[in-house]
């Protein structure tokens, strides 16, 4: 049966909720983390913290593996150091933002993932330390032309300063350091959960600036903040996903002072023992590249709390069955009972999987015969085919489910068309380009070929 449809898309109301996409391999991000700080044998060990803003020290670490003493001030260069094989940048003075007097004890990064860096995170980075001020930038690898750097820089009783700097740079620059305070944290109750973080945000924000696994009877240390208002709350999940918030406290940090609060928290209900969960999965031959087909498990809001790994099962570890198009699945771990998001990556089928408390080995799921699709996009005003790379598309996700992916469709040159298969029933087309209103149209998709037109219209004036 063949479905042919000319759909004109109007632009509408301007309001569109962002779809946040969460690709999550593991409970933590994976930066790497700083060594423990020596205690005096009578105190408990400090932990230190990573904290964000633009002026905030992350941690009170001088030196790691990859930092070593610099030989003298006028160079500033570590000899032992890999990237003393690489020319330095420029001449670097860190000032006292208020006396402009040169500082010592200086650390920099850089190098810093772009999750962190889009946040301003110096994390998972290379770090360097430099005992007086001026020094020479460091590098780890050769200059590219019209390539700019962020680097972070910060002393002993200052908070971060985070520079761009241009790899074609050659004169002396200055970085000026507010002074920053210490916040201390002790964490008092009986027990905490899985799962469960100490963050730190500044009032009235609650996005946080700086998180640590959450431990009991132990100093956590937050380093290097800007002075100000600021709120600890100790919290179950994740911080963007309505995480439960088990304790908080307000506190106020002053430059030059350490401020101590205990946080305490209240009693929860134990987890529930972890299960096994397996059964059959039923694709039709007719779908492409089975054979990157897998399995992804997402836990929902109340059971992300708990552990917010999402478990995987590829295709290879399926068992195959007497029937070609019908294989055995189970998850490697035990896993929580309760609410997921089951998705069949490459067919972008998802329903809600409810894995019972006693587990299951049987939970039969059945992915919809494939539907081949064609997009072919015109522009409204003038009839001709609008060329754009790609669009994207995702099915009907349940209304209660947290967070979903697209899959991306690159546009095939020759035929001027977007071509790719899906599950049969409904799907959403999401074309983004800024000659055009966004244009969001749900398509229903029959067995067998389904063609549409989608006629693009000017964005509204602002």
């Amino acid at each position: 049966m063949e479905a042919r449809t000319r759909v004109l898309l109007v632009a509408g109301i301007v309001a569109v909720a962002a779809v946040v996409v969460w690709r999550q391999a593991s409970t933590r991000d994976p930066w790497v983390a700083p060594p423990e700080v020596e205690s005096p044998p009578d105190e408990p060990p400090i932990q230190p913290a990573v904290v964000p803003p633009q002026r905030t020290l992350v941690d009170d670490i001088e030196t790691d593996e990859r930092a070593s003493d610099v030989a003298s001030p006028a160079t500033g260069r570590a000899t032992e150091d890999a990237s003393s094989q690489v020319e330095p940048g420029p001449i670097v003075h860190v000032v006292d933002a208020q006396t402009g007097s040169e500082l010592s004890g200086i650390r920099v990064e850089w190098g810093v993932p772009w999750q962190f860096a889009q946040q301003r995170m110096p994390r998972g980075g290379r770090s360097e330390t430099f005992a007086l001020s001026p020094f020479l930038l460091p590098r780890d690898r050769p200059r590219l032309a019209g390539t700019t750097r962020t680097y972070w820089f910060r002393a002993e009783g200052y908070g971060w300063q985070r520079e761009s700097v241009s790899d074609e740079a050659t004169e002396e620059m200055t970085v000026r350091l507010e002074r920053a305070g210490d916040l201390e944290v002790w964490i008092l109750g009986p027990k905490l959960p899985p799962n469960t973080a100490l963050r730190l945000s500044k009032s009235p924000s609650n996005l946080p600036l700086a998180e640590l696994d959450a431990e009991l009877d132990r100093a956590q240390l937050f380093v290097g903040l800007e002075p100000g208002r600021y709120s600890a709350r100790v919290q179950q999940g994740a911080w963007f996903d309505r995480p439960l918030e088990l304790g908080s406290a307000d506190v106020e940090v002053r430059a030059g002072e350490r401020t101590v609060v205990e946080i305490a928290v209240r009693d929860t209900v134990p987890p529930p023992a972890r299960v096994r969960v397996g059964g059959t999965l039923r694709i039709s031959r007719r779908w492409r590249n089975t054979e990157r087909v897998y399995l992804s498990l997402q836990p929902e809001r109340d059971l992300a709390r708990l552990d917010d790994t999402w478990h995987t099962v590829y295709f290879r570890d399926l068992e195959r069955t007497d029937d070609p198009e019908v294989y055995r699945w189970s998850v490697a771990n035990a896993i929580y009972p309760g609410r997921y998001l089951l998705t069949i990556q490459g067919t972008e089928h998802r329903e809600l999987l409810v894995v019972p408390p006693e587990g299951a080995d049987e939970l039969q799921i059945v992915v919809p015969d494939p539907a081949e699709v064609t997009v072919r996009l015109r522009d409204s005003s003038t009839g001709d085919a609008v060329e754009l790379e790609r669009i994207s598309w995702h099915t009907e996700v349940p209304a209660e489910v947290r967070g979903y992916g697209l899959e991306v469709v690159e546009r095939d040159e020759d035929e001027a068309a977007f071509h790719f298969q899906a599950p049969v029933g409904r799907i959403q087309v999401v074309v983004r380009d800024e000659r055009f209103a966004l244009q969001k149209p749900w398509l229903d998709l029959l067995p067998g070929e389904n063609e549409f037109e989608l006629e693009l219209v000017p964005p509204s004036p602002r």
